[in-house]
């Protein structure tokens, strides 16, 4: 709760709350209604000065805010009623703090950790997926043994030395004795030490920040946009029954409706994938190994917690693992559990209406671990799409620019133009397309794109029954399966949606050319 004049400060106290992303709540109750909590018998005016602020996240569990009767003070209560459900689906999980990698003890003891399991473990008796699997559970208990220990230990320490202070300060009180205040200055500096490590490190720690990112997207940038983030909170959306969202909870199921009715696989118009594929020709291919190579990986929360710091730091003890785990998917047909799972966030699309589902673009967060397969597929697949895909097809092909297209439209209007000849310009716009795809016909696709039964395979284990939940405005919906679509935000799917696409466009070309 804090006091904030409403009158010569509006304007200031305004742009506060904008630039922090607060609100005011019970302004917020109550957009229209004119009310104050304080009055002034020296110039007998009325004046609301006392407020609760809080978040864009938590204005939905607000139920009621009033200004209650004034007795004892000058000033009235103002009360807020807010709903806490406890049990709701989307407590924040567990997630990796990148400081501890600050610790050098920390960092040997994590390194001790994976190489003491992998040595008592790994011996040929379990699947490398269990084993992996196993290992990201004892690595998440051991970081959290690790923080509480570091914790409780700086917290017994700076008690135990406060403690002593109290008891020292109670003595010289009585005795003013020069040792006693020796001793007692000894104490306050040692506790002023901890407070200068803290501040030093907290100062280091802030210049390092914005030297490596004042010119990244990253927390440095998320404050800064703090207001247009709250600003980008999703208030209310109809869900696919018509039925009005406006709670956080609420709002993420009926997301998690919408998406779990677009991911529903259809059967395709055509009888079979193979009659439509029959008439198209396509360079056969042999898809080579490639070397290693981790694409940049951005750095938001995922939903094993692990961030990808964290897989650089143990980079050397994680990789032979990593590499053996996804080399078996071509065996077991199948990636782990935890890789399977995804989390998908909301972007609303410029221009459209913010209380429609389907306004908004879906981008899937995937474990670091998934990524890293799925950055390694890509890179692979990379090297043959500018082969693959027909130059007229310029989005997400490498060496090639969106904007190809667009001076190629130029020349030829200038063209037209100039020879006086009528020409067919035609722009199509598929909707929700990367969520449509059916697998199956992709599948098909890239086994007539010569892609091999090996890269097939890995393929395939990508969409073996994966599961999502979504996360609007912090709450983590109840997660459902998806049948179809790729996922926007894996390393993998543009591609994937180029090479699906480029059957159509050739057959579609053809036919344009045919009526002319």
């Amino acid at each position: 709760m804090g006091s904030l004049c409403m009158g010569s400060l509006s304007d200031a106290g305004r742009q506060w709350l904008s630039e922090c992303g607060l609100v005011d709540v019970w302004r917020s109750a109550h957009p229209s209604l004119r009310d104050y909590s304080f009055y002034s018998s020296a110039t007998e005016t009325y004046a609301r000065l006392d407020l609760f602020l809080a978040t864009q996240e938590l204005l939905p569990r607000v139920r009621d805010s009033a200004i209650e009767p004034r007795a004892l003070s000058d000033h009235t209560p103002v009360s807020v009623e807010i709903h806490m459900d406890m049990e709701r689906v989307g407590a924040p999980g567990w997630r990796f703090r990148d400081s501890m990698l600050h610790n050098g003890a920390t960092l040997e003891a994590i390194r001790r950790a994976i190489t003491d399991y992998l040595s008592f473990n790994d011996d040929g008796t379990i699947s490398i997926a269990t084993l992996w699997e196993a290992l990201k559970a004892v690595l998440r208990g051991e970081v959290m043994s690790l923080s509480s220990r570091d914790n409780k230990a700086r917290r017994r320490l700076r008690e135990n030395l406060e403690q002593r202070v109290r008891v020292l300060e109670r003595s010289h009180k009585h005795t003013g004795a020069p040792r006693i205040w020796r001793e007692l200055e000894k104490l306050r500096k040692q506790l002023r030490r901890l407070d200068w490590d803290r501040a030093e490190y907290a100062v280091v720690h802030l210049k390092q920040k914005y030297y490596s990112g004042s010119n990244k997207f990253g927390r440095i940038l998320a404050h800064r946009l703090r207001a247009q983030r709250a600003a980008s909170m999703i208030k209310m959306v109809r869900s696919p029954s018509g039925a009005e969202a406006h709670t956080s909870d609420q709002i993420a199921e009926a997301f998690a409706e919408f998406y779990q009715g677009l991911y529903r696989a259809e059967e395709p118009s055509t009888s079979t994938p193979e009659s439509f594929l029959e008439g198209i020709a396509i360079t056969p291919l042999t898809v080579k190994e490639a070397t290693l190579l981790v694409q940049p990986i951005r750095e938001v929360t995922r939903p094993d917690g692990f961030s990808v710091l964290f897989y650089k730091s143990f980079c050397v003890e994680l990789v032979h693992v990593l590499v053996r785990l996804f080399n078996s998917f071509r065996q077991t047909g199948a990636l782990t559990p935890s890789m399977l799972d995804a989390t998908i966030v909301v972007s609303r699309k410029p221009g459209k209406d913010p209380e429609e589902c389907a306004s908004y673009m879906p981008i899937s967060l995937l474990n670091i671990d998934a990524k890293l397969f799925t950055g390694i597929l890509a890179h692979r697949l990379n090297y043959y799409m500018p082969g693959l895909v027909d130059p007229d097809q310029a989005g997400f092909i490498p060496h090639r620019q969106c904007s190809d297209n667009t001076k190629r439209l130029l020349h030829l209007l200038d063209k037209t133009e100039r020879s006086r000849r009528e020409a067919l310009f035609l722009s199509i716009d598929a909707k929700k397309a990367f969520d449509r795809v059916y697998w199956p016909y992709l599948f098909k696709v890239l086994e007539r794109f010569g892609l091999g039964p090996g890269f097939m395979a890995w393929i395939c284990c990508i969409y073996q029954a994966p599961w999502v939940a979504m996360r609007v405005n912090g709450t983590l919906s109840l997660p459902f399966a998806v049948q179809r679509g790729t996922r926007q935000g894996c390393p993998l799917s543009p591609l994937l949606f180029a090479l699906y696409m480029e059957p159509w466009r050739r057959s579609s070309g053809r036919t344009l050319r045919s009526w002319v």
